[in-house]
Order: structure tokens, then sequence, then C-alpha cells
């Protein structure tokens, strides 16, 4: 076989890659890699927190309605009166935390905690009174606890009104 001249010149001309391209080629990637893993990390950390205040929200919100549930309700254990007694929170099989658990486990595995905080019975003038009036309101606070990536304790309080039945 007779190789053709045209590529054996063309073959001659081709040049190889020098050391001084390598090392300009290493230095736009030493340059360019780390704020794009910079961005990356940031992008990550962010990603973590919006679904750390999603759950925030979503055991807020089941421990607000499950209280909302219980002042509606007018069973002594569970009346507007009896949240304000440490036992409506913390007692056995019938405390809050107890009938919880099968939802606020799951979060508590992923460190977070609640505290709930509920202030003196009120009429709609904001005055104290007794739980057995009508028009009788408590505010209700729910503050959820966690650590954050950077390793920050985050209380994030969420709090609403809740009234007699």
């Amino acid at each position: 076989m007779v190789s053709d001249p045209r590529q054996t010149r063309r073959l001659d001309h081709r040049r190889g890659v020098t050391l001084v391209e390598i090392m300009a080629l290493l230095i736009v990637v030493a340059v360019a890699v780390p704020p794009i893993a910079a961005l990356s990390a940031s992008s990550s950390r962010a990603l973590v927190e919006e679904r750390r205040s999603f759950h925030t929200a979503w055991l807020a919100t089941a421990v607000l309605e499950q209280i909302i549930a219980d002042a509606s309700s007018g069973e002594e254990p569970m009346s507007l009166d009896a949240m304000g007694d440490q036992a409506y929170l913390d007692d056995g099989a019938t405390g809050l935390r107890a009938r919880l658990a099968s939802i606020t486990d799951s979060y508590e595995n992923d460190g977070m905690t609640y505290e709930v905080t509920f202030g003196l019975v009120r009429d709609a003038e904001g005055n104290a009174i007794d739980a057995d009036d009508r028009a009788a309101t408590r505010v209700v606070t729910v503050e959820i606890l966690y650590t954050n990536e950077l390793g920050r304790a985050v209380r994030a309080p969420f709090t609403t009104v809740v009234g007699a039945p």
C-alpha cells in the first residue's frame, strides 16, 4: 500500500501540547474549581436549611392543631383551663406529648424538639378571667428547637390563640 503524500505532510505538521500550555490549563482549573466547589457547598447547606424550615413548620402545625382540637373538645382533661397544668403536656398516656409521639418521634430522631407555653386565660379585652367563661382565650406558643448545619441552636416560635368552644 502506498501512502498518500498529503497525509504524510499533515502528520508532519501536527504538534504536541507544550509544558507551558499544560501549566496554563492547570492554572485556569486551579482558579475556577474552588469557587465552583464553594457554590456547590453553599447550595447544599441552603437546601438542608430549607428542608429544616419545612419540617419546623410541619412539626409546629401538628402540635398546634392538636392543642386547638383539645381546646375545642371541652373535655376536662384537655380543656382550656387544663392547659395551664404541666399534666396536660406530660401526663402518661393522656398527655399531649404522649398523644403526639407517633407524629413527633421522626422529628425528634432528626434532632428537633418542641416546647409549649400557655398564656393566662383571658377575655376579649385581654383581662385574666376564669376559664369557664365562653369568651375565654389563651395564647399558645410552640417553639421548635434544633441545631442548624453550622452548629448554632435555633429556636423557631409559632404562636396562636385558642378559645373555648
